[in-house]
């Protein structure tokens, strides 16, 4: 299994009619949520099988783009 490039998503909230919106550190503050976004990584994960000789020989290759990984909550800015 190899990870490759992780990407974070921007912070967005979805409202009650399934709508996604962008969620600003304000709007998380006035709705009394979490300011966070999810974190995606790109993994390939490869299947080897180990011939008589002792050798790896690879017998599969898949490749997922976006798995998600989890979501992390963002510092919000200070209050001026």
């Amino acid at each position: 299994m190899e990870f490759g490039r992780v990407r974070i998503a921007q912070p967005s909230i979805t409202e009650n009619d399934g709508r996604k919106d962008k969620l600003f550190p304000y709007m998380a503050r006035l709705r009394k949520t979490t300011y966070s976004c999810q974190i995606f990584v790109h993994v390939t994960l490869k299947k080897y099988k180990i011939t008589d000789d002792g050798r790896e020989s690879l017998i599969d290759q898949t490749e997922f783009d976006r798995m998600p990984l989890g979501k992390s909550a963002l510092p919000r800015p200070a209050r001026l």
